[in-house]
């Protein structure tokens, strides 16, 4: 509830307008998507023991995209960027007495969401700006659906989420081409696995024994630094 609340107080500071589009039943759905992801967030950037940042891979594909999610349905509902660091801390006072690591490692987490957050921001307005130039290119032409290619090329490109292309083309009476969206991905995702397993093959022909050693000598040195400094000591 707390978490609710400070994201309805947000909302009624954004200035622009924005949300007002939407049906009570999308703004109730956004507002528990931003909660429960800026929730998540927050406990996985404070945990202690995870290690875990915003990335591409992996864990780490997670957690960015449980904020970049929480991002975007902050800006339908007219949430003002900066938002994910107040959340952070309503937070962190709601489960502090419980989690004690929430409240030490605070100013850290604050700074990975305050980067993830304008980093994504800076996507969507590139993206929203390709997006424009497309759709005012289709309808000069008077055409009412965005192809698979160049929703993929939103995507690939700039960055920007499908379900974001596909929302904003509903609301501006167009279709996307999805089936050619899923299979502009698949070949896409295809070409990535053959050369980054060409390039795998050779690095581990060319320096497996070296790679071995360092690998193993790794473990050792935080075998070692968890037996001097203690548990904190984590590899990141």
């Amino acid at each position: 509830k707390p978490i609710m609340e400070k994201i309805d107080g947000l909302r009624e500071k954004a200035a622009d307008g924005a949300g007002e589009r939407l049906s009570p039943d999308e703004v109730l759905r956004a507002r528990r998507i931003i909660a429960d992801h800026m929730r998540t967030a927050t406990f996985i950037l404070c945990d202690p023991k995870g290690g875990v940042k915003p990335g591409n891979v992996g864990a780490n594909y997670v957690l960015r995209r449980l904020i970049r999610r929480a991002v975007r349905f902050a800006r339908m509902i007219g949430i003002a960027p900066g938002f994910t660091l107040k959340l952070a801390e309503v937070v962190c006072r709601k489960y502090k007495h419980v989690y004690p690591e929430l409240e030490a490692n605070l100013a850290t987490c604050k700074l990975d969401l305050e980067a993830e957050e304008a980093r994504f921001n800076r996507t969507l307005d590139k993206g929203e700006a390709r997006y424009n130039k497309v759709v005012g290119a289709l309808k000069e032409h008077g055409q009412t659906r965005i192809s698979g290619k160049l929703a993929f090329e939103l995507y690939d490109t700039f960055g920007f989420p499908f379900e974001m292309t596909c929302e904003m083309a509903a609301k501006d009476g167009l279709t996307v081409d999805k089936a050619g969206f899923d299979e502009a991905n698949r070949k896409h995702q295809e070409l990535s696995r053959t050369t980054s397993a060409g390039s795998f093959k050779a690095g581990l022909q060319d320096n497996s024994a070296v790679v071995t050693r360092m690998h193993t000598a790794t473990h050792l040195l935080h075998a070692a630094l968890h037996q001097v400094l203690g548990p904190t000591a984590l590899q990141k």
